[in-house]
């Protein structure tokens, strides 16, 4: 079971050397049809892991606080940010950087939570956080010009213990 969790969470390989070496040894005995549903096996196997380590480097990617500058007609040029943690995933934290002291330092918490979620972990638990990612992966791919407005979380906690 935990070789299971680590293969899903793209940290082993081992179920991918059991279905080789199954392979390699219905080829051995030269049984060929099995050492072919082996190798469909394999396949599948190998996309399912490709898939997973492409959303870790992509959950790792937006993990950082982004700043999104208030546009409301009562408040344009009055230097009013908001944002959120695009940390997505388990311990994910959206929010308001508000004026309001309470709701910042709240904020502040929330990314300090976010920022010490293990590396390796898991990209998403639930299919809502899967939905999550990839809508903000969608979303940065079509304003690529956003990511300016992105601090990296550790990057971000450091200006606000100054």
């Amino acid at each position: 079971m935990a070789q299971a969790v680590e293969f899903l969470e793209s940290r082993a390989v081992a179920p991918v050397d059991r279905v080789l070496d199954a392979m390699a040894a219905a080829s051995a005995a030269q049984d060929y049809e099995r050492a072919a549903l082996w190798r469909e096996k394999l396949d599948t196997l190998e996309s399912l892991f490709a898939a997973v380590s492409r959303l870790r480097a992509a959950t790792q990617a937006l993990s950082f606080v982004y700043g999104i500058r208030d546009r409301t007609p009562a408040r344009r040029g009055a230097g009013h940010d908001a944002g959120c943690t695009s940390c997505t995933g388990p311990g994910a934290h959206r929010g308001a950087m508000a004026p309001d002291p309470i709701e910042r330092e709240a904020f502040a918490a929330a990314v300090e939570r976010s920022a010490a979620l293990p590396a390796d972990g898991p990209a998403a638990h639930t299919a809502p956080e899967m939905d999550e990612l990839l809508l903000v992966m969608s979303w940065f791919r079509q304003h690529p010009e956003e990511f300016e407005s992105t601090t990296p979380l550790s990057e971000w906690l450091e200006t606000q213990a100054s």
